[in-house]
């Protein structure tokens, strides 16, 4: 499972209307913001640790080349369109 399916499963236990908080590491940020917002959460934020290792640098640069693909693969994917059932209490 990926970023974007991980949003998209958020978003079938939680709907849409929420406000969604993303913890994850500084380099991940951006995808993991845009994949949030593409299934349709308006109100998206996001924390990390303050902190930088050495091969988060390595992992900074996989991300800058890998994220325009990743948005060409899940543009289509677009916001979610059909409708999602509520939990179940």
């Amino acid at each position: 499972m990926d970023t974007f399916e991980t949003a998209r499963a958020v978003a079938g236990v939680l709907g849409r209307e929420g406000r969604v908080l993303v913890v994850t590491q500084w380099f991940h940020v951006p995808r993991t913001v845009w994949s949030m917002r593409r299934v349709g959460f308006g109100s998206v934020s996001a924390v990390w640790p303050q902190f930088v290792e050495w091969r988060d640098f390595y992992s900074f640069a996989r991300e800058v080349v890998a994220l325009p693909g990743y948005v060409v693969r899940y543009w289509g994917a677009g916001v979610v369109r059909e409708r999602v059932r509520a939990r179940p209490d």
